[in-house]
This record gives C-alpha cells, sequence and structure tokens, in this order.
C-alpha cells in the first residue's frame, strides 16, 4: 500500500496485480484514487507490460501521425492563398478547441470558436488581447523567438485554459497562436497541434509580409517614376489602374524645406 501512494503520486494510470489484493491495498487504491485490476493466477505480467507499452507507443505515433497530417492540411491551404481565417478554422474543426492567432500587438487576425467556449467569446478575445496577460516568457519577442515554447496559462475567465506558442518567422516572434478549452482538456495531442500549426501559420505570415514589402516597393517605384516623368500617360494610367489609385481625382502638390534652414520669421 506504500508503494501505491507513492506510484500515484508519480501519475500512474492504473496498478494491475495478481491474484486477490490484500484489503489494505484496496484500501490504498481507493484513498489514492487509483484503478486496480485484478488478475488471473495465470497472467503473464511481462507480456501484459509489453502489451500495454504497445498501446502507449501505438497513441503517441498516431498523435505523431493526426498532427504531421493537419500541417501538411494547413501548408495547403497556405499554397491556395485562403489567409489564416481558413486556417484557424480547420485547425479548430481538428481538436475540437477554440483557436485564436494573433499578430505581435496581441490584434486578432484569425479565430473559431468551439460549441463550449462560444458564450465567452467577446471576454476571450478582450482578456487575450491584454498585453498584460502575454506570459512574461514572451514579451520579448526576440527571445520567444529563440527559445520558442508552448505554454499553458489559466484565463480568469470560468474554468478557461489556454495552450500557447510563438509564432516564429526570420528570427523573430511575429505573432501567437493559442487554443482553447475549458478545465484539463489539452492533452498531448493539442500540444502537438499548437507547435505543428504555429509552425504552419509562420509560413503563413512570413508570405504575408514578403508580399506587402513588395507591393510597398512597387509603389514606391511608380511615385519615384511619376515624380521623374519617365512614364507616359497611358503607362502611368495603367500602373494605377494595377495599384487602385484614382488618377482622375483632385491633387495637391506640397514642398517642405528644412525649418531649420528658413529664416525664424518664416516658420
Amino acid at each position: 500500500s506504500a508503494q501505491l501512494a507513492r506510484f500515484a503520486q508519480l501519475g500512474i494510470a492504473g496498478m494491475a496485480v495478481v491474484g486477490e489484493p490484500l484489503p489494505a491495498l484496496i484500501d490504498a487504491a481507493e484513498h489514492a484514487g487509483v484503478p486496480l485490476f485484478t488478475l488471473p493466477e495465470s497472467s503473464d505480467l511481462r507480456q501484459i507490460e509489453r502489451s500495454a507499452l504497445e498501446v502507449v507507443l501505438e497513441r503517441r505515433t498516431a498523435i505523431e501521425k493526426r498532427a504531421t497530417q493537419l500541417y501538411q492540411q494547413l501548408a495547403v491551404l497556405s499554397a491556395e492563398n485562403v489567409g489564416l481565417e481558413a486556417m484557424a478554422t480547420l485547425i479548430g474543426q481538428t481538436t475540437g478547441k477554440s483557436v485564436l492567432i494573433q499578430d505581435k500587438r496581441l490584434e486578432i487576425l484569425a479565430g473559431w470558436f468551439a460549441p463550449d467556449t462560444a458564450a465567452w467569446q467577446q471576454d476571450i478575445a478582450h482578456w487575450t488581447s491584454a498585453s498584460a496577460n502575454l506570459p512574461e516568457q514572451f514579451s520579448d519577442r526576440k527571445r520567444a523567438a529563440q527559445t520558442p515554447s508552448i505554454l499553458e496559462q489559466a484565463l480568469s475567465i470560468e474554468n478557461l485554459t489556454r495552450l500557447i506558442a510563438p509564432i516564429v518567422a526570420k528570427g523573430m516572434a511575429r505573432g501567437f497562436l493559442s487554443l482553447i478549452a475549458p478545465g484539463n482538456a489539452l492533452g498531448i495531442f493539442e500540444r502537438r497541434v499548437v507547435e505543428q500549426s504555429a509552425a504552419a501559420c509562420a509560413l503563413e505570415m512570413a508570405k504575408a509580409k514578403a508580399v506587402s514589402e513588395a507591393e510597398k516597393r512597387v509603389r514606391g517605384s511608380f511615385i519615384d517614376a511619376m515624380l521623374s516623368g519617365s512614364l507616359s500617360p497611358l503607362e502611368a494610367a495603367r500602373w494605377a489602374k494595377r495599384h487602385k489609385y484614382d488618377p482622375d481625382g483632385q491633387h495637391a502638390a506640397i514642398v517642405v524645406k528644412n525649418l531649420r534652414k528658413l529664416k525664424p520669421g518664416l516658420r
């Protein structure tokens, strides 16, 4: 019975004994909340142990397989340019848990809410968007990227808990992914999902940033070309149309000189 109490502290799932257990062992199992299995005298404990290990290993293999499949599906969504919202929906439907994808400023970019947390959707969004509620380990985005990890955090909303991980791209935490559920519903599978999903979201966010930077460069080139007068009116009109710029609206040109060089009376 003393050994059972020690095993219970280690978090064992149960205990099996060959033959009829002693009353003291039964009482200890009930007190510790550990399931106690009685086996026939003919039972082979070594074979039972091997079978149990096979079940555990197969479960871990199955979890890894499911998480990898999810990553592959998310990568396909990213390649199809469907956006973070579709990715959040897939993560939520796969796990049955609520999902939030936030940027570096904790603004929510995409989300999906499971039925068991939908009633607190606004509260969750407000709580997770507060910088004070971001785990201290993630407050420095560069440090968070260097030691990426998954943290479990209790929300001050009902009995909700979340797994949160940084979304790392180019050596910097570009955002955060959270998986939210009531109580202790977040296990090994959910941790692997958060890890794989954060990696997939990093690809999507890096792609979006690259597109944005390319668009800025093109817009800058357009302005430079207009100022230099190297574009014909037709070329300028076509270029403006591609970038959704209305060349027919009213315009004003303003030239600003360095104020330090102006006379005091002209400032």
